[in-house]
């Protein structure tokens, strides 16, 4: 005679949960490197064709590389450029902009009575004081250089996966065997 099994669905959804939390923690320890891989997909994807073109053109495919990934990093550096001479003008536009932001309290101060403002304009202007704007500013920048370290990695990958997406029909007919 069988002795009756116990039913052991509910272990079943029990591990299966666990084993998701484990799968999701994994993930997220590792959203910095996926993110950074998914980055380097996309513009792997974004310039393959330019890649390609280059190719059909007669280039051999490591120059063909090398010049889309120069063009990119031109392209990155007139970016950064530009953000950095806009930030320089801002920086530089602050003390006339407080100066404006003065007048337009005490306007606002004199015309609107009924407002009932009670903190004076100089106390306003104080909690928003142009050296903390800029202190600010420059931990900005400094943190830009962990960014820079962040995009060599990425310009690598991008690199890596240009060599290798010719051999991804390859690899797909071989695995479908």
């Amino acid at each position: 005679m069988e002795t009756p099994q116990p039913d052991k669905t509910g272990m079943h959804i029990l591990l299966k949960l666990a084993s998701l939390v484990v799968i999701l923690a994994g993930i997220h320890a590792a959203a910095d490197i996926i993110v950074q891989l998914l980055l380097a997909l996309f513009f792997a994807i974004v310039l393959n064709p330019l890649v390609t073109w280059f190719i059909r053109r007669g280039v051999q495919r490591p120059v063909a590389i090398t010049i889309v990934v120069v063009v990119m990093l031109i392209a990155l550096t007139a970016l950064v450029g530009v953000l950095a001479a806009s930030f320089n003008e801002f920086i530089s536009m602050l003390p006339k902009f407080n100066k404006e932001l003065t007048r337009k309290l005490f306007k606002l101060q004199e015309m609107l009575p009924f407002l009932n403002l009670h903190m004076s304009p100089e106390r306003i202007l104080q909690r928003m004081d142009s050296e903390k704007v800029v202190t600010f500013t420059t931990a900005l920048m400094t943190g830009l250089s962990g960014a820079m370290a962040s995009v060599l990695l990425l310009v690598m990958t991008v690199v890596f996966m240009l060599f290798e997406v010719r051999h991804v029909p390859l690899q797909n007919a071989f695995c479908a065997e």
